[in-house]
C-alpha cells in the first residue's frame, strides 16, 4: 500500500466531508463518530461534488438530489427503491462510492488511493 498524506484531522469538521487531492485523485475525507473515512469525491448519480456534504446517521448525503452513501462502505443507501421527489429517474440505486484505506498517524491523515476497500 502507498499511503499519501492528505490533511490534518482538524481540517475535516465533525460529521462533514472535505475534498482533498491524494496522488492526483480528488477524494473526500469524512468524519463520523470520531472515525475518518475516504471516498471518491463525486456522487455517482450525476457527479456532483461531495465537498461539504453532511454525514448523518452514518450516511454521506449529496446535497443535490439527496442520494445517500454508507460512510464506511460507500454503498448507495437511498433513494433505492423508495424513490425521491416522485421522480422515477431518481428512484433507482446508483453505484457505490469508491472507498479507500485511511490511516490516522497522530493528527495527520493518510490515504492509499491505489487500493479500494471491497464492499462487505
Amino acid at each position: 500500500m502507498a499511503f499519501t498524506f492528505v490533511c490534518r484531522a482538524a481540517d475535516v469538521p465533525r460529521s462533514e466531508c472535505r475534498e482533498f487531492n491524494a496522488g492526483g485523485r480528488a477524494i473526500v475525507v469524512c468524519e463520523y463518530a470520531g472515525e475518518y473515512y475516504a471516498h471518491s469525491a463525486f456522487c455517482t448519480h450525476l457527479s456532483y461534488s461531495l465537498d461539504y456534504a453532511p454525514v448523518r446517521d452514518g450516511q454521506i448525503e449529496c446535497s443535490w438530489h439527496r442520494y445517500c452513501y454508507d460512510v464506511v462502505t460507500g454503498k448507495n443507501e437511498f433513494p433505492g427503491e423508495r424513490g425521491l421527489f416522485g421522480d422515477p429517474q431518481l428512484s433507482h440505486p446508483v453505484a457505490p462510492l469508491a472507498t479507500f484505506p485511511i490511516e490516522r498517524r497522530g493528527d495527520d491523515l493518510y490515504v492509499d488511493v491505489s487500493t479500494t476497500v471491497a464492499l462487505p
